[in-house]
């Protein structure tokens, strides 16, 4: 729950900064959601449906065209983006193969 109210409080500051360009809210938001991920499969055990729903709920709240379209794009790759993390990839080279991050 700890990680639920730090992703959100991360993402509202990046969703309403105007001094950080639509580019690095995109990396920004992929990392801190492919990172989220993370702890939900390596911590918590939890399922790929378990976390697309927290994730979307997450998304939900938080609004906003710029970061819903990038959480939806990440829920949308989940499956391969827990497989990528559960084979040590890092979420810098996640986010940079989804086309998110440079």
């Amino acid at each position: 729950m700890k990680t639920y109210y730090i992703y959100v409080l991360f993402l509202l500051f990046i969703g309403t900064s105007s001094a950080i360009c639509t580019y690095d809210v995109m990396c920004y938001t992929c990392l801190a959601t492919v990172r989220f991920i993370g702890v939900e499969v390596n911590q918590y055990n939890k399922t790929i449906h378990d976390i697309s729903e927290t994730a979307r709920d997450l998304c939900d709240d938080i609004g906003g065209a710029i970061v819903s379209h990038e959480c939806d794009y990440i829920i949308d790759n989940i499956e391969n983006v827990v497989d990528w993390l559960q084979n040590g990839t890092s979420p810098q080279i996640i986010c940079s193969d989804l086309k998110l991050c440079a």
